[in-house]
């Protein structure tokens, strides 16, 4: 914490004159700089040295009437409360130190008048110190608790949200009614017949972005559906060794459902978690869950649409929800690492809320990936939206594959040149799959026409076609040898493409010759 921060805080408990005196004479009541007077029992000279107060506590030891005044511990000395008067009178009562030789008793009751006052100084600044990290202590800035188990203990805060609850657009509520099958399909994920009440939505804010051993989630936020309310739970270990204890904590309440839903947490959230289980000797007791991570949905409906596929982003252009003062997820183990070393939890605060927004926001856009997926045609918004959701809905496990041909259709007949080209080469193949190849040939033939004759896919997609329904070798040795004029045109003549192409041109010349009375 530096300095101008101490300053401000101590102007917020109302020390702040105190702590700058105390602070100026720490400096001078330093014992480095205060010549104090040690005795050897077995020596009859004394010497002036410079020590610490640890040295002065622990080897000045004067006899005084059977009475000895010494350090008795590492943190305290009998003396260090007394008053300069009381040390002074304990200067007058010593007659001679054990070598039998007189001693000044002001000198003496000085000495010890520094080493109390610097003591005092440091009992003092340490004693506001506790207080600035009391006043800035987690439990007095946000609202929680500490919660206790077999492994120690950690912060817990906990908020609840009614089903009406509107985030990005959505009531919270919209999420318990949704079709999840269509969820689990775009997600990949088996058909296990859960709901969105057997899952928890997961989110983790860790020491590092890019994993590893080193990596620890010391924020992990829980969301999950409990009869008409939405639950986050928050656990937050203030040190490391809590980590047993959040652990702890997070296993209970996974232990309740069967599915969990995240962003990038395949990849991320919920790798890290389960290898800090496995780091610290422990047992999941969630395993193998129904994983759903809104991630992949996200990129297959968005990337044309948008630059970035993070959450933030998705925030932003598809929730209409903005954030204000938020951090950004970048600097949150920079944040964490100060607040391990100065215990001001403020900055903490933030991070405590940007994880509690990503949690609804992927509430919310698990609503709006389900209501697109239910009906593409209406709730897309705009063609490259449409665009991604027939993409979805082509998945060899999509339960209404029609969708996909329908949106492919739509968008066919798009204005815009990418949007309509990629549909037609999706929807061709589609056709060419249900063995509709008439219509596929259309398809095809336009797209070779607007291309120019330089999307090789249709050219070879074309020869086949004429080789083999039509059996047109010499139309099909046409649209390779505008492959193969394609291929040079992008500089492509190379590799595995080139040499099938050269490969069925010579097949196809061979046919040609043998039905011309040729020679094979």
């Amino acid at each position: 914490m530096s300095g101008g921060k101490i300053q401000d805080k101590m102007g917020e408990v109302g020390e702040i004159g105190m702590y700058s005196e105390l602070r100026r004479k720490l400096q001078l009541y330093k014992l480095g700089n205060i010549n104090v007077t040690s005795t050897n029992t077995n020596a009859t000279n004394t010497n002036n040295t410079n020590t610490d107060m640890n040295a002065v506590t622990a080897n000045t030891a004067e006899n005084t009437d059977n009475k000895t005044y010494n350090k008795t511990d590492n943190n305290t000395c009998n003396i260090c409360d007394d008053t300069y008067n009381n040390a002074y009178d304990a200067g007058n009562n010593i007659d001679t130190v054990n070598t039998g030789s007189p001693i000044n008793k002001q000198n003496y009751a000085h000495k010890y008048k520094n080493a109390c006052e610097y003591e005092n100084c440091r009992n003092d600044i340490n004693n506001i110190n506790d207080n600035i990290n009391n006043a800035n202590d987690i439990i007095n800035i946000i609202d929680g608790s500490i919660c206790t188990n077999d492994e120690g203990t950690c912060f817990v805060t906990e908020s609840e949200f009614s089903l009406a609850y509107i985030h990005g657009g959505c009531h919270l509520g919209e999420a318990c009614s949704i079709d999840f099958s269509n969820i689990k399909m775009a997600c990949g994920a088996a058909d296990s017949g859960i709901s969105v009440r057997d899952c928890v939505f997961l989110d983790t804010e860790t020491t590092g972005l890019s994993g590893g051993a080193g990596t620890v989630a010391f924020l992990v936020g829980i969301g999950f559906f409990k009869d008409d309310t939405f639950i986050l739970k928050q656990y937050f270990m203030r040190d490391y060794d809590e980590e047993h204890a959040l652990l702890a904590e997070i296993n209970d309440v996974l232990a309740g459902f069967k599915g969990i839903v995240t962003f990038n947490g395949k990849s991320f959230d919920w790798n890290l978690i389960s290898e800090r289980f496995i780091f610290n000797r422990m047992k999941m007791s969630l395993k193998n869950p129904v994983h759903i991570d809104l991630l992949f949905p996200a990129r297959r409906l968005w990337k044309l649409k948008l630059e970035s596929c993070r959450l933030a982003s998705l925030e932003e252009n598809i929730l209409g929800e903005f954030r204000g003062d938020d951090i950004p997820g970048s600097m949150i183990p920079q944040v964490y690492f100060k607040y391990l070393e100065d215990r001001n939890a403020e900055d903490i605060k933030k991070v405590i809320m940007h994880n509690k927004n990503d949690i609804l926001s992927m509430v919310s856009l698990l609503c709006k990936i389900s209501s697109i997926l239910e009906d593409p045609i209406y709730k897309s918004d705009g063609e490259y939206e449409l665009l991604g959701a027939a993409r979805i809905h082509e998945d060899k496990n999509c339960l209404m594959p029609q969708r996909a041909e329908d949106c492919y259709s739509k968008c066919s007949s798009s204005e815009n040149q990418f949007v309509r080209k990629t549909a037609s080469k999706r929807l061709a193949d589609i056709y060419k799959k249900n063995g509709r190849l008439s219509d596929a040939v259309v398809l095809w033939e336009r797209i070779a026409q607007e291309s120019g004759y330089l999307d090789i896919h249709t050219l070879v997609e074309l020869a086949k076609y004429y080789e083999y329904k039509e059996k047109r070798p010499d139309l099909a040795a046409e649209m390779v040898r505008k492959a193969m004029d394609a291929c040079s045109a992008l500089g492509t003549k190379y590799g595995r493409g080139w040499e099938e192409l050269c490969i069925r041109l010579e097949r196809l010349e061979r046919k040609i010759r043998r039905a011309y009375g040729g020679n094979g």
